[in-house]
C-alpha cells in the first residue's frame, strides 16, 4: 500500500478530518514510517493553521503558499499524498527547498564531522527545533550521538538512538529520523587517510597547525581535522616554510578550516601547478608561493583579506582576480606583468 492509500484509510478512520494532534499517532498505528510521522509533528508545531490549509484547502494556489510557508524540509511530498488521498489537486510549481538530509550532507562534507556539534547547524539554515534537538542530545548523551551518527554498524547506531531517547525523553521516532538524515551514504564514508608526511602541532585547545611536510607525494590534501594524542583538532594554519623547496609536489588542496598560510610556506616548489583554495582562508603570508614557476593560475577565495609581499612573485600567472574582500596586498605580491582584475585593485599595504 502506497502512502496516499494509507492516508485515504487514515482519513476514513478519522472521519474525514481528524484532529491534527492525532494524525501522527494514527500514522504510526497505520504503518507509516517514523520519519513521516515526525515530519507531520514538526509541521503541526510550526503552524497548525498553515499545515491544515496546505493539505485540505481546495484552492491549490492558497494551499501552495501555505505549504511553502511551513518551511519544514521533507514535508512537501507528504502534503502531496495527503491531498491526493482527499481527492484534491496536487500543488504545482512549489518550492520544495533543500531537504534536511541534503543540508547535513553539505555541512558535513564541507566542515567535517565535528560540524554536527560545533555550532555550525545554527549558521546553516536548519530549523531551530533541529538545532535545539541536536544541541540537547550532545549535552545529555554525546557519546551516544557520535555512535548513532558515525558507527559503521547500523545495529550499534540503532542501540545508540534508543539510548538517546531514554536519556533525553525525546520521541524515539524523532531520534530515528535524525539518524536517517545524518547517516547519508556520503557522510558515512571513511574519512580520507592523512598523509603520514604531514607533521602537525597543537596551537590552541581545539586547533592545530601544519608545521612541515616530509613526504614525496605529488598531490597533498591538507585535512580538515586530525587526531593528535587522542584529541581531535581542527587544522587552521600552515606554518612558515612548511613545504619550502619541495620539488615533488604538484598539487595541494586546502580545506575550509585553514585560515592562514605562513611565510614562504611553498617557496620554491617548482613543480607545483595546481593550488585549490577553500573559503575560510583569510591571509596568504609573504612569499607563500614565491618562485613556484609552474603555477599558472590561482583562484583566490571570497573571504580572503590580505596577501603578503612577494606572495606569488616568480610564478607564471598572467592574470589574477582579486575578490572584493581583499583589503590589502603587499609589494611585489604578484608576478611581473600579471594583470590584476577585480574590485580590490589598488589597496596596497
Amino acid at each position: 500500500m502506497d502512502r496516499a492509500a494509507r492516508f485515504r484509510e487514515l482519513f476514513r478512520v478519522g472521519g474525514g478530518s481528524p484532529d491534527l494532534a492525532s494524525i501522527p499517532g494514527l500514522m504510526r498505528f497505520g504503518g507509516f514510517g517514523d520519519k513521516d510521522a515526525y515530519l507531520v509533528e514538526s509541521a503541526v508545531r510550526v503552524s497548525p493553521e498553515l499545515f491544515r490549509a496546505s493539505f485540505s484547502d481546495a484552492d491549490a494556489d492558497r494551499a501552495r503558499k501555505a505549504a511553502e510557508s511551513l518551511r519544514v524540509p521533507g514535508i512537501i511530498p507528504i502534503i502531496q499524498d495527503m491531498r491526493e488521498a482527499l481527492g484534491l489537486n496536487r500543488l504545482k510549481s512549489i518550492q520544495t527547498g533543500t531537504s534536511r538530509r541534503e543540508m547535513f550532507r553539505r555541512m558535513i562534507s564541507e566542515r567535517g564531522r565535528s560540524s554536527l556539534t560545533d555550532g555550525s547547524m545554527s549558521r546553516r539554515g536548519f530549523l531551530p527545533e533541529d538545532v535545539l534537538m541536536v544541541s540537547y542530545i550532545a549535552r545529555c548523551s554525546r557519546r551516544s550521538l557520535e555512535d548513532m551518527a558515525w558507527d559503521p554498524d547500523i545495529r550499534t547506531a540503532n542501540y545508540a538512538a534508543q539510548k538517546i531517547a531514554e536519556d533525553t525523553s525525546l520521541d524515539l521516532a524523532a531520534v530515528l529520523a535524525l539518524m536517517e538524515d545524518v547517516r547519508s551514504e556520503e557522510t558515512m564514508r571513511p574519512a580520507p587517510k592523512v598523509d603520514p608526511g604531514l607533521v602537525f602541532k597543537k596551537s590552541r585547545p581545539s586547533e592545530a597547525r601544519l608545521v612541515r611536510y616530509n613526504g614525496k607525494e605529488k598531490s597533498v590534501q591538507i585535512p580538515y581535522e586530525i587526531v593528535l594524542n587522542g584529541v581531535k583538532l581542527k587544522v587552521t594554519s600552515v606554518s612558515d616554510n612548511a613545504f619550502a623547496r619541495n620539488t615533488d609536489l604538484m598539487e595541494v588542496l586546502f580545506p575550509t578550516s585553514v585560515q592562514s598560510i605562513g611565510r614562504y610556506a611553498f617557496f620554491g616548489c617548482t613543480a607545483l601547478a595546481d593550488v585549490v583554495f577553500s573559503e575560510g582562508l583569510k591571509a596568504i603570508g609573504p612569499g607563500a608561493f614565491c618562485r613556484c614557476v609552474s603555477l599558472e593560475s590561482a583562484d583566490l577565495p571570497r573571504g580572503l583579506e590580505s596577501i603578503g609581499d612577494q606572495a606569488f612573485l616568480g610564478c607564471s600567472i598572467e592574470e589574477m582576480y582579486l575578490p572584493e574582500t581583499v583589503a590589502s596586498y603587499g609589494k611585489h605580491s604578484f608576478p611581473s606583468g600579471c594583470r590584476l582584475i577585480g574590485p580590490s585593485i589598488g589597496t596596497q599595504q
